[in-house]
């Protein structure tokens, strides 16, 4: 296919490295690897880079992350960018400084989906994940904000050992104020996560009790609720959990979620601190196929290969592996769980 009839379905575009918040469970590649650091570039040259980004990639879903987002003065200036290519915009945001005024500003501009944090019903567990106090009741405001605008709304739930036994009151709480949908991803190993594994990680048989809560609460109450993070199949039979949307490692897919961070770096996925290059001196699709990625695509970890399941599964979350010095912690408490 001629590279100017190619299109990306989900591009994910890392506004800043600065957040307001200090989550324990990050894994923002830039807390592991100093070499990724970097400031922002001025609002003219985010336009140039965007500018190259969305007529090359052309994509059907535009998701801006962070760091935290709303800490960018131009945010609404890069949403109406993204906007106006045609690409349905998703906002992922801690909500902290988001206010109704500034929520319908978004929306006006081309925001048709965000994504905001909620970890717990309780206040203090919620703070301690996050490291901040008071984050719990500004990340409610900025759920109410986005509420009363037109926009969808879906809470996150990073499943880790500390919030888990939380899981239903949670989901109880964010249906009660009227989400839309929860976006249930269970802790990946990443960033400043590396160094709470032991603490945050659940165990195989914690990750199959909270699909059963998910899937219970998805069938009482027909609420949407998606596993974005991969769950390895030689734990998790999908078709057990009907009602639940899952999702696995993308890597070399159609629907792979290439990341591209504020200065024109782009990586495979955002969980991978892996620059295959930089869009100002390559073009989208020279950097897409480049050797490194089709690296990164074929890494598979020793204990996966030859598995019946591997081709659908994709050897659970292959960024999470290599961080984790090749597997990571869930899959191979699995494994030793197979011995």
């Amino acid at each position: 296919m001629n590279q100017s009839q190619k299109r990306q379905q989900i591009v994910i575009f890392e506004a800043t490295q600065r957040c307001d918040l200090t989550c324990r469970f990050c894994y923002n590649v830039w807390h592991k690897h100093p070499e990724t650091r970097h400031d922002d570039l001025e609002p003219r040259k985010t336009r140039e880079l965007l500018d190259k980004l969305l007529s090359e990639a052309k994509p059907s879903n535009f998701t801006i992350s962070g760091g935290e987002p709303l800490l960018r003065p131009d945010l609404v200036d890069i949403v109406l960018q993204a906007g106006l290519s045609g690409a349905q915009v998703t906002l992922i945001t801690n909500g902290q400084t988001l206010d109704k005024k500034l929520a319908k500003r978004l929306v006006r501009a081309g925001v048709n989906t965000f994504e905001i944090q909620l970890l717990s019903d309780r206040p203090d567990e919620h703070e301690y994940l996050q490291g901040v106090k008071g984050s719990f009741e500004r990340a409610l405001a900025g759920i109410e904000a986005v509420l009363s605008t037109r926009a969808r709304m879906v809470a996150a739930f990073v499943a880790t050992k500390v919030n888990l036994p939380r899981l239903e009151e949670t989901l109880r709480l964010v249906h009660k104020i009227g989400v839309h949908g929860v976006m249930l991803n269970r802790f990946n190993p990443g960033g400043r996560g590396l160094d709470h594994i032991t603490e945050l990680s659940p165990t195989p048989q914690e990750v199959l009790h909270m699909l059963q809560v998910a899937e219970d609460f998805a069938v009482r109450y027909r609420f949407p609720i998606s596993c974005s993070i991969p769950i390895p199949m030689c734990l998790v039979d999908t078709k057990r959990f009907p009602h639940l949307g899952f999702g696995f490692c993308s890597a070399g897919e159609e629907m792979s979620y290439p990341t591209l961070d504020s200065v024109g770096n782009l990586r495979p996925c955002n969980h991978s601190p892996l620059v295959l290059g930089n869009l100002f001196e390559k073009g989208f699709w020279e950097l897409m196929d480049s050797p490194k990625r089709r690296k990164f695509i074929h890494t598979i970890p020793r204990i996966c290969q030859g598995c019946k399941d591997l081709d659908e599964c994709k050897a659970s979350c292959r960024a999470a592996g290599i961080e984790c010095a090749g597997i990571e912690p869930l899959l191979a408490q699995i494994k030793a769980l197979d011995k």
